[in-house]
């Protein structure tokens, strides 16, 4: 729940993603999710072993890809489609016991963390630990009932769990079972899938196992706060291990991502969140959204918002690695960052409906208008073409400002050499070298 910083994401996903990529110096697609996963390796102290198992992922998606290509697609699909879901369910879980660990009672606090736990079983693992369950039942005959491959991420997390758990035999890279520590059906279950636990004058949480039919208790599982906060460090850790091997193999296989076909259709609050996100990284707010049911007009409001730069800014990483943090400035067009935007809301549409488009435009000074444009389908079709020579819309109705956005740019550099490294860095800038 803590703020990330742009240059220090930087350096945790050269430790915890880089070297999981197959062209480590060659920048990935999708940026800024990989930065924002290194941070998370940071915070749930990702480990040289979790790197490893996430390879493990990685290979086992190989496999599935090279011998059961069509079905391996399809699952992959699903899983995709049904992320943004799983992700909002968790991160509500997850405000939640960030709220509770601000001043709330103990009480409060344990049945947040049972809620989490949960939460992370039954939502994120079901989903992400489809792919090692896929492969067992594919590879090595597991039991299973699934009649179409995509069905295979509605298996629920139980039965994935046993799966996972059971195998007996390790791979020459990877061992399944490692995969599932810090899940268990009977925590799940006693905790807040049956609500059969109660506090302790000891400030611990008791979680009863009781035989369905005869009401007898079988087990019980005693934890304090600190040891169910361990267990959800666990969970997550695997977590981003399953999700990551995944998608870094698509990232080192982008023509595999080229034949996924996705049937999911964005809801409107789904489209909203992301353009607010995607905004943000260009420095811009998205002061309204308006999409209509039909989803023939979207209508949004775009102020300018550059951020605050802090001065004379240092990271720590541990207590051997220290850097000064240096902000360049780069210029943008305005026409061209609000464009992206409405790019980004097209990609998430169905883009054999394009939508018309109204965009009224802010700048950076409080209550600054600089007017309203208007967008026409055809015009709006530019910002998909995937080939050709880049083209701009032009707005059938009004006209966008030919002004220009400052872009921070945070660099780490030296410890201490913070004042030497932004003159030289501002000079190379004025002589046209791109600082990357």
């Amino acid at each position: 729940m803590l703020d990330s910083n742009l240059a220090a994401e930087s350096r945790y996903f050269e430790v915890y993603i880089q070297p999981l990529l197959k062209h480590p110096n060659k920048r990935p697609k999708n940026v800024r999710y990989f930065f924002q996963q290194g941070w998370l390796g940071w915070r749930h102290s990702v480990q040289q072993k979790d790197l490893k198992a996430t390879k493990f992922i990685e290979e086992l998606c190989e496999q599935l890809y090279k011998e059961n290509e069509a079905e391996f697609l399809q699952v992959v699909s699903t899983i995709i489609d049904t992320a943004n879901d799983s992700g909002l369910r968790t991160e509500q879980a997850e405000d939640s016991l960030y709220s509770a660990l601000k001043g709330s009672e103990l009480e409060t606090i344990f049945s947040c963390q049972l809620s989490l736990y949960k939460t992370l079983f039954e939502s994120d693992f079901r989903l992400y630990g489809t792919t090692p369950y896929f492969y067992l039942c594919k590879k090595y005959g597991k039991t299973h009932a699934v009649k179409d491959a995509e069905m295979f991420v509605d298996v629920s997390a139980g039965e994935k769990f046993q799966t996972i758990k059971n195998t007996s035999f390790s791979l020459p890279n990877g061992n399944f079972p490692d995969l599932v520590s810090g899940f268990d059906n009977h925590i799940r279950n006693a905790g807040a899938g049956h609500d059969r636990w109660e506090t302790t004058d000891n400030k611990t949480v008791v979680l009863k196992v009781v035989d369905d039919k005869s009401g007898k208790e079988k087990k019980r599982y005693e934890f304090t706060q600190r040891q169910l906060r361990d267990i959800l460090q666990t969970c997550r850790v695997n977590l981003w291990i399953l999700r990551n091997g995944l998608l870094i193999f698509l990232e080192n296989n982008p023509d595999v991502e080229a034949k996924i076909v996705s049937k999911r259709v964005y809801k409107i609050r789904e489209i909203k969140e992301i353009a607010e996100s995607f905004a943000t990284n260009r420095s811009f707010l998205l002061k309204e959204f308006k999409l209509d049911n039909d989803r023939t007009v979207l209508e949004i409001s775009l102020k300018y918002d550059p951020p605050i730069i802090g001065r004379n800014e240092q990271i720590f990483f541990g207590t051997a690695e220290a850097y000064d943090i240096v902000h360049l400035e780069e210029s943008v067009k305005y026409e061209y960052q609000m464009l992206n935007i409405v790019k980004c809301c097209l990609m998430h549409l169905d883009k054999s409906k394009i939508p018309k488009v109204i965009i009224h435009m802010f700048g950076d000074k409080k209550d600054e208008t600089l007017g309203t444009v208007e967008y026409d389908v055809a015009e709006l079709a530019k910002l998909l073409m995937e080939e050709g020579d880049i083209q701009i819309p032009v707005p059938h109705k009004g006209t966008v400002p030919n002004i220009e956005c400052k872009i921070d740019m945070p660099v780490r550099v030296p410890y201490g050499k913070g004042g030497i490294y932004e003159k030289i860095l501002k000079e190379q800038q004025k002589k046209g070298f791109k600082i990357d």
